[in-house]
C-alpha cells in the first residue's frame, strides 16, 4: 500500500475566526430561538440556511471557538436537518462539540465534517456520541486523518446504531483498517452507501472486499474510485458481484483499469441485472492522489454502459453545495 496521506487545505487546528465575532450573531440568535426555515435560502454574514433545512458553514474559517458557538447554538434546534460543517480547520476539539451536538439533539440528519484535521481522537468521540442517537443517517468523515485505529470506533458505532445508512470514510489514511471494516460488514444490516474513495486500497485489498460482497446483503452503493486497483483488483470485485444482489451504484473513477478490466465488468454486466450504474471516467482527484486514470470507456466494451454514477439520494442532495 502507498505512503496514506490526506488532500486537504487544512493541515493544523485553528483556535479562533478571523473575523468579527459580530458576524455570526445573526446565524447563532436565528438558531438557538429555533427560527422556522425560510422560504429560499437565508445568507448570512457567516453561513446560509436553506429551505430544505441545511445549514451550510463550509469554507468559513471558523475554527475551534466558531464551531463551539454554531454547535452551542444547535443543541435544541429541531428545525436544522443537515449541518455541513467542511474545511473549517477545527480539529479534534472541534469534533467534540459535534459530539456534544449529537448526544442531544434528535432532529440532525446529516453531518458532514469533510477537511477539518479530524484525527482518531475527535472520530471517536464523534461515533460514541452517534451510538445512542436515532436521527442521524448519514455521517461524512471525507478528508479527516482519522487513521486505522478509528476503524473499531467505527464498527463499535455501527454496532450499536441501526440509524445510519450513509458511511464516508474517503482519502481518511485509515490503510489495513480498512480490513477490519471489511470483514464486520460481512454481517452489517444498515449500511446501505459506503464511500472509500482516494484511499490507496490496493488490488489485493479487492478480495477481502469480494468476500464481503459476496454476502452482505444490504449495501446499495459502494465507491472505490482513486484507489490502486487495476484489472487485478476487478477480477476480485467481479467474483464477489457475481454472488450480490443488492449492490446497484459501484464508483470505480480513475481506479487504473485497463481493456482486460474493462472486458470483465462488460461480461459481468451482460449476465448481472442487479448493478444499474458503474463510474469508470476520470476523477477531480486523481493527479492529487497520484491516482492513475483508466483506459478511456469508449475505447471499450464499457461504452455503451452508462458511465456516471447516479447521484440523486437525498443524502447526497443534502450535501450538494459542498461541492461549489
Amino acid at each position: 500500500m502507498q505512503n496514506n496521506t490526506v488532500v486537504c487545505p487544512v493541515d493544523y487546528v485553528k483556535t479562533s475566526f478571523p473575523f468579527d465575532p459580530t458576524d455570526l450573531d445573526p446565524v447563532l440568535q436565528y438558531l438557538s430561538n429555533n427560527q422556522p426555515l425560510p422560504a429560499s435560502d437565508l445568507v448570512f454574514p457567516v453561513g446560509t440556511i436553506t429551505a430544505d433545512g441545511r445549514l451550510d458553514m463550509c469554507k468559513q474559517q471558523l475554527g475551534v471557538a466558531g464551531m463551539q458557538l454554531v454547535t452551542n447554538a444547535l443543541q435544541y434546534n429541531t428545525e436544522i436537518k443537515h449541518i455541513l460543517m467542511g474545511t473549517n480547520a477545527f480539529g479534534n476539539p472541534g469534533a467534540q462539540a459535534v459530539a456534544d451536538l449529537v448526544a442531544v439533539n434528535n432532529t440532525i440528519e446529516t453531518v458532514y465534517l469533510g477537511c477539518n484535521y479530524i484525527e482518531q481522537a475527535g472520530a471517536q468521540a464523534i461515533c460514541e456520541a452517534l451510538a445512542t442517537n436515532q436521527s442521524v443517517k448519514s455521517i461524512w468523515f471525507k478528508r479527516n486523518p482519522i487513521g486505522s485505529n478509528s476503524m473499531e470506533n467505527i464498527i463499535q458505532l455501527l454496532q450499536q446504531n441501526n440509524h445510519l445508512r450513509t458511511l464516508d470514510l474517503v482519502n481518511t489514511c485509515a490503510g489495513d483498517g480498512f480490513l477490519t471494516l471489511f470483514e464486520y460488514l460481512k454481517t452489517n444490516t444498515t449500511v446501505e452507501r459506503l464511500y472509500l474513495s482516494g484511499n490507496y486500497l490496493t488490488a489485493d485489498m479487492m478480495e477481502p472486499l469480494s468476500e464481503m460482497l459476496k454476502v452482505n446483503k444490504h449495501l446499495r452503493s459502494l465507491f472505490l474510485s482513486v484507489n490502486n486497483i487495476g484489472d487485478k483488483g476487478v477480477s476480485y470485485l467481479v467474483r464477489g458481484l457475481r454472488q450480490n444482489t443488492t449492490l446497484e451504484q459501484l464508483g470505480l473513477s480513475s481506479c487504473g483499469i485497463e481493456a482486460g478490466g474493462m472486458q470483465l465488468l462488460h461480461d459481468l454486466l451482460n449476465t448481472h441485472p442487479y448493478l444499474k450504474w458503474i463510474d469508470l471516467g476520470y476523477a477531480a482527484s486523481t493527479r492529487a492522489l497520484n491516482g492513475k486514470a483508466n483506459v478511456p470507456v469508449h475505447l471499450t466494451p464499457m461504452k455503451d454502459f452508462p458511465a456516471q454514477a447516479d447521484y440523486t439520494h437525498p443524502d447526497s442532495k443534502a450535501i450538494k453545495s459542498v461541492y461549489r
